[in-house]
């Protein structure tokens, strides 16, 4: 679900010329998230706040995935505001490969050692 509105409660200049914004996004929940940026002094801020509120989504997007995780791991049940089933599937399966690559990278190298290993008990 998306932000339905950002806010800038606090714009200051620093001493090194650099803008240092706090911003407040609301979601379609009424949930508030508080984040800080600095920028610097030659950009735009609005417009950069555009960028900052796609990050704070995709941002709650991942923590809600990796909530979703936790909770069919652990045999629970969730509901879901920020992402699907599928996005959540999606990420089990790149974990599962991910996993499976690791398994595959020991593999060879314990083969890698046995190898050495023999080859060193027929010196």
């Amino acid at each position: 679900m998306p932000i339905i509105k950002s806010e800038i409660i606090n714009n200051t200049v620093q001493s090194d010329g650099t803008k240092r914004v706090q911003v407040v996004f609301t979601d379609h929940l009424n949930i508030k998230y508080y984040r800080s940026y600095d920028f610097y002094k030659t950009i735009v801020v609005n417009k950069a706040i555009a960028n900052c509120q796609t990050n704070v989504e995709a941002g709650l997007k991942q923590a809600e995935i990796n909530n979703a995780v936790n909770a069919v791991m652990n045999g629970k049940e969730i509901t879901l505001e920020w992402c699907t089933w599928d996005e959540v599937k999606l990420y089990l399966q790149e974990q599962e490969t991910k996993k499976q690559l690791e398994i595959t990278q020991a593999t060879d190298e314990k083969k890698n050692l046995s190898d050495k290993i023999t080859e060193i008990g027929v010196k």
